[in-house]
């Protein structure tokens, strides 16, 4: 089992301010924010970093995070970011500011996240130009070093094709984006150190990445906070 993120990060917020916003996302759904429910399902709100307010949930479907990212950005007026790691195979973000949704990146051109494509009908090469307009303290050029795709299978008839045009890549450009950072473009942690860049403390322990950040509060969401009551959401969603 290889690594797997799904963190929102909010820019020159408080976390008291992103909490309100996400019980405003939550009520317009008929859900609220409590405080108890199982391990599985917790959600924690960090306490700022420099300029990034870290919030981790569980239980929350990929779709409903980006709608969250974009609520939040949109009532505070701020920019942020949905980043996703899978199974240690591919990242990729979305990128939101003041409730819109600006910019998208997947490592992999294929990807599927459990049969799910985190983007529907989303180019999603990443934009450094983009972020580089948004943060002008970073590097264009090195943001575009941490957006390295791998090759797109439909664009080879066989797999000794793709892997050829893989090697070709990783040759030219699995390269550090920075000397000091810990990590190749294709390595499983690559995220790692793009989000050193954009500004957070975060290290590598055991395979994982953990943040410098403490933890403000920790919460559940209503109607999905414990094993059953996830359960027969999920089922609800189906039958729908």
């Amino acid at each position: 089992m290889g690594l797997s993120m799904r963190l929102n990060l909010f820019h020159r917020v408080t976390p008291e301010a992103v909490c309100a916003a996400l019980a405003s996302f939550y009520v317009q759904r008929g859900q609220k924010l409590v405080n108890r429910g199982d391990l599985a399902f917790g959600c924690a709100l960090h306490e700022q970093d420099g300029n990034w307010t870290l919030l981790s949930m569980h239980g929350e479907p990929f779709q409903g995070l980006r709608q969250l990212q974009i609520h939040v950005s949109g009532e505070l007026k701020c920019k942020g970011f949905l980043i996703a790691v899978h199974d240690g195979a591919f990242w990729g973000y979305q990128f939101a500011s003041n409730g819109a949704s600006l910019d998208h990146f997947i490592q992999h051109p294929d990807h599927l996240d459990n049969g799910v494509n985190w983007f529907p009908g989303q180019p999603c090469a990443g934009n450094p130009e983009i972020l580089a307009e948004h943060f002008p303290d970073l590097d264009r050029e090195v943001l575009a070093r941490y957006l390295v795709r791998y090759p797109a299978w439909d664009e080879w008839r066989h797999e000794e094709d793709w892997k050829g045009a893989y090697r070709d890549l990783a040759a030219l450009r699995n390269v550090k984006a920075r000397p000091d950072d810990e990590c190749l473009p294709f390595d499983e942690c690559a995220v790692l150190d793009f989000l050193r860049y954009m500004g957070l403390s975060a290290e590598r322990r055991d395979g994982w990445i953990t943040f410098a950040a403490p933890v403000w509060r920790t919460f559940w969401v209503s109607g999905q906070n414990t094993r059953a009551s996830w359960n027969k959401k999920r089922q609800g969603a189906r039958q729908r």
